[in-house]
């Protein structure tokens, strides 16, 4: 998960286990076989200066999630269907590959968000289209709003030339 408005100084013990609390008790809601979830690797995201956090989900009494379960738990987050403790703000999600080690006791779901390269490069394209765009549309507004008044002023000059024409 990836906090916008959070920082690293922002994240301390209280808030750490408010966060698993409310993610496991959301997920098992949501008729998720969900035995526990554990946060780790709370960084800051230097770019961006936002709070980027690991998060690990563990089924309950099975060796790993099916693929339906796994969609949920990425349509959930990936849909800001669960909201995070109000401290740490909205968030962005992108889920990771699942990792699952056959014969193994532990089974991992381990779901990171952050913004690549790639994904800074179209924000960046994209907010400079829209400047360009804003830009050309106030001037237009500012050249239909000079022609109108050149419009109103021919106008009240055509209608002073007429009062004063008697022949």
């Amino acid at each position: 998960m990836y906090f916008l408005h959070a920082s690293l100084s922002e994240v301390n013990n209280s808030t750490k286990n408010l966060l698993i609390q409310r993610l496991t008790a959301y997920l098992k809601s949501s008729n998720l076989h969900v035995e526990s979830v554990s946060i780790r690797n709370a960084t800051t995201y230097v770019s961006f200066q936002n709070l980027k956090v690991d998060i690990f989900v563990f089924p309950l009494g099975k060796e790993n999630f099916t693929q339906q379960e796994l969609d949920v738990v990425s349509f959930d987050l990936g849909k800001e269907l669960y909201k995070a403790p109000a401290i740490l703000g909205s968030y962005y999600f992108m889920s990771d590959m699942y990792i699952y080690f056959h014969g193994a006791s532990l089974v991992v779901c381990f779901v990171t968000v952050m913004i690549f390269e790639t994904d800074a490069m179209i924000i960046k394209a994209v907010s400079s289209g829209c400047a360009a765009l804003l830009m050309f549309l106030t001037a237009a507004i500012v050249y239909v709003l000079r022609k109108k008044v050149i419009v109103v002023r021919e106008a009240r000059e055509h209608n002073a030339e007429r009062a004063f024409n008697w022949i």
